[in-house]
């Protein structure tokens, strides 16, 4: 893989695995972080590719498509896209990336991993396909079957609706708007299943009580706090410990973004 051993582009993350993880300031430090260079992402077959610039892509496109054609690879064309995401007050155009004199498809969404990545970052897309996944699973296989004792349709729901509407849920940055939708979702499909009308006047922490059920908010939030766990307990040398500990080495984030957080979860 020599090709790719000579590439300089990517994405560049600066980290430091020692003290307290929420104190950016000690990134600042000039001999106790660590820079690495990113690249690519690899899971299986797949695999995404990121520079900052458009020429940058480009050369590290060239270089894998060289790697792989010297390991008797083919890159599927059809399948291969570009997402561009600019910063938040960029209107620059969107790139050109070639393999072998054939323009890539740019998009402005596509699915990784079964999660939908977005051009501008925002997790709207996502969060609207989840909600209409699991209410598609919910009015097949729960609501019209008729036959079927409630206990069992909230364990189908807990075990299948929940896990699909929930799904990677441990790496969202929601704001207070995701999190009411995946409430309301959530407190229409259990009212749907025990039978509770809104002329009924049920509370939502009764309904939540009958059904022996939590929040999403909580259940998010244990996803996440098992999924940080996780992550902790990892090798130094892995990517995802280097990205919780770390940040972008270039870029700079706007006052909006920062007083953005805290509507964060």
């Amino acid at each position: 893989m020599q090709p790719i051993r000579d590439i300089e582009d990517g994405v560049y993350l600066r980290y430091r695995l020692d003290g307290s993880l929420f104190d950016l300031r000690r990134l600042n430090a000039k001999t106790k972080t660590i820079e690495r260079l990113i690249l690519e992402a690899l899971f299986a077959d797949d695999c995404a590719l990121m520079a900052h610039t458009e020429p940058a892509i480009q050369r590290i496109v060239d270089k894998f498509t060289e790697a792989s054609r010297l390991f008797g690879l083919t890159i599927s064309l059809g399948k291969t896209e570009v997402l561009f995401q600019p910063s938040p007050l960029s209107t620059g155009r969107r790139p050109s990336i070639f393999i072998e004199g054939t323009e890539l498809k740019t998009v402005e969404q596509f699915k990784y991993l079964g999660s939908i990545i977005s051009d501008d970052g925002a997790l709207d897309r996502e969060i609207s396909v989840r909600i209409c996944k699991a209410l598609f699973r919910l009015r097949s296989h729960v609501l019209k079957q008729h036959n079927i004792q409630k206990s069992t349709k909230l364990k189908v729901y807990k075990t299948v609706m929940l896990t699909s509407l929930l799904y990677g849920c441990e790496t969202w940055t929601l704001y207070r708007k995701h999190v009411k939708l995946l409430e309301s979702f959530h407190m229409r499909s259990l009212r749907s299943i025990l039978g509770i009308r809104w002329q009924d006047r049920v509370t939502n922490l009764e309904v939540l009580n009958r059904a022996e059920s939590t929040s999403i908010e909580v259940m998010i939030l244990k996803a996440q706090l098992r999924w940080t766990g996780h992550i902790i307990r990892m090798e130094p040398y892995r990517i995802p410990r280097q990205l919780l500990y770390g940040e972008l080495s270039t870029g700079k984030e706007s006052r909006a973004g920062r007083k953005s957080l805290s509507k964060t979860m």
